[in-house]
């Protein structure tokens, strides 16, 4: 089987060339601390518009390195767990649309050697116009909320959304072989099924501020 559109290699130029210029501003955000801290900002990557919106906490060590949305060991698990939902309903990525953010674009750390932490409310409700201004661009039939920041954080900004896993935690319960990602796999391969592939047609997009 080809390998998906989604999971192929690529490089921050590539993800920064490929992006609308609506949404490029982002790139030189200075509205919070984080950065002091970052080498990227991991604005997404994927399909725009969309038929699917993935959404997650934030850039991981690996993200920040590369400019790529879960790029590291968490992110993998998320990938395979899309390409195994696809092909349980006969699918591939040039059938269905899908683009991956973050409730932050930034890695929240408070150091460049320090682990990750939670995004504090303040760099959330900063980012959230960002956040906003993608999906506005993206314009998706369904929304994945991965994790509980994500839960927390963008529930009244997509009502209705999937509520899933964060994939990090299904890494750590062992990753394709738990419970869990079965699960999460069933989840959206039901979510699949239901989302019907559209044609890309051109929209007028809110200007956010």
């Amino acid at each position: 089987m080809a390998e998906l559109a989604l999971f192929k290699s690529t490089t921050a130029a590539a993800i920064r060339a490929a992006t609308p210029p609506q949404l490029a501003k982002h790139f030189s955000c200075k509205r919070c601390s984080l950065h002091n801290t970052r080498r990227y900002v991991v604005l997404g990557e994927g399909s725009l518009p969309c038929d699917v919106l993935f959404v997650g906490e934030g850039p991981t060590r690996a993200d920040n390195l590369t400019g790529r949305p879960f790029s590291g060991s968490s992110g993998r698990v998320l990938r395979e767990a899309i390409d195994d939902a696809l092909k349980r309903v006969d699918r591939t990525n040039g059938q269905l649309r899908l683009y991956m953010t973050y409730v932050v674009a930034c890695r929240p750390c408070d150091s460049k050697r320090e682990n990750n932490r939670e995004p504090s409310a303040r760099e959330v409700r900063t980012c959230l116009g960002r956040l906003n201004a993608v999906a506005q661009f993206a314009s998706p039939q369904h929304v994945v909320l991965l994790g509980k920041v994500a839960h927390a954080s963008c529930l009244d900004l997509f009502p209705g959304a999937l509520k899933l896993y964060d994939p990090n935690y299904i890494h750590r319960q062992g990753g394709a072989g738990s419970c869990e990602y079965q699960r999460f796999v069933r989840e959206l391969q039901d979510l699949f099924k239901g989302t019907k592939h559209r044609k890309v047609l051109r929209r007028r997009i809110r200007r956010i501020k």
